[in-house]
């Protein structure tokens, strides 16, 4: 499990020998965005991600832009995730 501190300062987990996560996690101040930047380890695999949370439509949709680099493939690769809230029956 992960906890999330929303006071910029840094937290990290292990999950066993040779991998662990780094990671902060900003508020913004109006309350509509989260910014978590992290550096995993996995042996001698590292990976830095930045990951934007934002809360649209009126809070009924929550954006996750991310963008990683590893040192396994170089180059930077850059994603875009949209959860919607549905109703159920």
């Amino acid at each position: 499990h992960e906890k999330l501190n929303f006071d910029g300062k840094e937290s990290q987990v292990t999950y066993g020998e040779g991998r662990e996560k780094k990671f902060t996690v900003q508020w913004s101040a109006d309350g509509q965005t989260m910014i978590v930047n992290s550096i995993s380890h996995q042996r001698k695999v590292i990976h830095y991600v930045t990951e934007v949370w934002k809360l649209g439509n009126d809070g009924k949709s929550i954006t996750v832009l991310a963008k990683a680099k590893s040192n396994v493939w170089g180059e930077e690769r850059s994603w875009k995730t949209v959860f919607d809230k549905i109703n159920s029956y």
